[in-house]
């Protein structure tokens, strides 16, 4: 966000390199380089891609693996710089006057043992592994970005909505959001980032070994709706006045705290729910399946909601009837799972 907020428009918020002199407006064609002035938005996105992109890079270049099945029996095939070895070594070999060469074992040519076989047969059957205290893990870990995902995208709409001059019918029919430009609205997601990863560093570690990953996640889950329900209240509060940011601090800040503490959590307990260390990947990968599914209908229901909220004159309307109930109907979900965390034993919680 504060990548996108600081290079949207770069010819505006960054004259020095796309402006009329600007160091990477190299044609010096006045009013700025010409494709950031027919695409405002193209920045954000090649840098995005780049960063990505090295990622991957290193991923697929650096990262070993992890799995022990195939560490042990097919090697760590995942380092390229590995396979490159391995084939030069093979065109060395090809290349050789030496034209004999040893006969390969059936393990060395198909990659196959009878050992190998014996591990695969004693792992447990898929069916066995969805447990009674599995189920309600991986619906908790859906529901949470069903609702965060949601506000992530729609806060800052909320933010870019123009200011309402229309006076507010009721309490909860009213129009207008706070008019922030992009650039403010990317500090102020970026601030709200880098007080997550400092809330997850330094408050996180120490409530999770008082309470356990259970209890605070309810924590987490009782904030959310208060955060969801007080948002379009922003818009009433005047622009010029000295409680309108502190507002937008405070919820958003409560909203980030939610965050970085149900994250964590989530996954704890959906490692903790997990019947065998084995099964570890698949229960996770059901569970970013799941949350990658919440993820994308998140935006789909709530602009819905936000477009009819505001045919509706009611800004709030995605606010209260979408995120609020589902952040409700998280924490009465939470009562269903487990509690399997050692330290609700030894507090005699």
């Amino acid at each position: 966000m504060a990548l996108g907020g600081l290079l949207a428009d770069p010819v505006k918020h960054l004259p020095f390199l796309f402006g009329d002199g600007g160091i990477l407006n190299i044609a010096r064609i006045p009013g700025g380089s010409p494709w950031a002035i027919k695409y405002p938005y193209a920045l954000p996105m090649v840098v995005n891609a780049t960063v990505i992109t090295c990622s991957l890079l290193f991923a697929i270049i650096g990262l070993r693996e992890t799995a022990p099945c195939r560490i042990e029996h097919k090697g760590d095939w995942d380092l390229v710089w590995k396979r490159i070895v391995d084939w030069s070594r093979k065109i060395r070999k090809m290349t050789s006057l030496n034209r004999y060469s040893p006969i390969k074992s059936d393990e060395e040519q198909w990659g196959y043992s009878e050992r190998e076989d014996s591990v695969n047969t004693s792992r447990p059957l898929l069916p066995t592994i969805w447990t009674r205290d599995l189920i309600p893990a991986l619906v908790s870990f859906a529901l949470l970005p069903l609702h965060n995902a949601a506000f992530t995208h729609l806060f800052s709409v909320f933010l870019s909505t123009p200011i309402s001059t229309r006076q507010p019918v009721s309490a909860f029919s009213f129009m207008g959001g706070l008019g922030l430009s992009p650039k403010s609205i990317g500090l102020c997601i970026s601030i709200s980032g880098l007080t997550g990863i400092i809330l997850k560093f330094f408050i996180y570690p120490p409530l999770q070994s008082r309470f356990g990953s259970l209890r605070t996640l309810r924590l987490a889950l009782c904030m959310f709706p208060l955060a969801y329900f007080a948002t379009p209240y922003l818009a009433l509060v005047p622009k010029h006045s000295i409680w309108r940011w502190p507002c937008v601090i405070i919820i958003l800040f409560t909203q980030v705290m939610a965050r970085g503490f149900a994250i964590p959590s989530s996954i704890m307990i959906l490692t903790d729910a997990t019947p065998r260390k084995e099964v570890l990947g698949t229960v996770h990968g059901a569970g970013n399946m799941l949350g990658s599914l919440s993820k994308s209908v998140a935006p789909v229901v709530g602009g819905w909601f936000f477009a009819w909220g505001v045919e509706m004159t009611s800004i709030g309307a995605v606010w209260w009837l979408w995120l609020t109930p589902v952040a409700i109907l998280a924490l009465a979900w939470s009562y269903l799972l487990t509690d399997t965390d050692e330290t609700d034993d030894l507090l005699g919680l």
